[in-house]
């Protein structure tokens, strides 16, 4: 793409006419692995319920999440993990096998489930500039074809594809220079999808 077509797209809300910004994603989000040490879970570990609900990756799907079936971990096991423990407005993106489906953690989903952790085929990302850019706008970014198209250039292995972490984070990302512009793009495209 053309340095001026991604300043300036071709189509745009009437009354925007600011120069989009190119960033990357570790400039937009903190992006953090689940925990792969010795106290991971392992399948003798998980229980039918409790206090801490154990993602999988069947669980994060292109539209969200899927909670039709669930494991859970003990406080015990939760309080051993060093990472991996969601928080409200994280994103979370499946980094291995499956690749680039991302979930959104709302509010409606944090009252279900107040104790969530990530598996280790999965990144969480969590916004850091909440005042420079718009979760819905994100999220419309997220779900879209920029990472589509990164998971199939930049995926590594054949049997258990899987992405970086780091060159993930250094992927560009198109962003509208006013936040109220991410805010009408953000509200406009899951009206458009419905």
């Amino acid at each position: 793409m053309k340095d001026n077509q991604a300043k300036y797209p071709q189509l745009r809300f009437k009354g925007f006419t600011d120069p989009w910004e190119r960033d990357k994603l570790d400039y937009i989000f903190d992006i953090l692995d689940g925990d792969r040490g010795k106290n991971y879970p392992s399948e003798s570990d998980f229980l039918e319920e409790g206090p801490t609900l154990f993602l999988d990756t069947g669980n994060v799907r292109k539209n969200g999440f899927l909670f039709n079936t669930t494991k859970y971990i003990t406080k015990e096991r939760d309080c051993s993990l060093r990472s991996g423990k969601l928080q409200l407005f994280d994103f979370v993106l499946t980094s291995r096998g499956t690749l680039g489906n991302v979930a959104y953690y709302d509010k409606k989903t944090h009252v279900e489930y107040q104790s969530v952790r990530i598996n280790s085929a999965m990144l969480i990302l969590r916004p850091i500039r909440r005042n420079i850019f718009s979760d819905l706008y994100l999220k419309v970014v997220l779900h879209g074809n920029l990472i589509e198209n990164f998971m199939k250039k930049n995926h590594v292995g054949s049997a258990q594809p899987h992405i970086t972490k780091k060159d993930f984070s250094k992927m560009l990302v198109g962003i509208p220079s006013t936040f109220k512009e991410q805010q009408k793009i953000g509200l406009f495209f899951p009206r458009l999808h419905n």
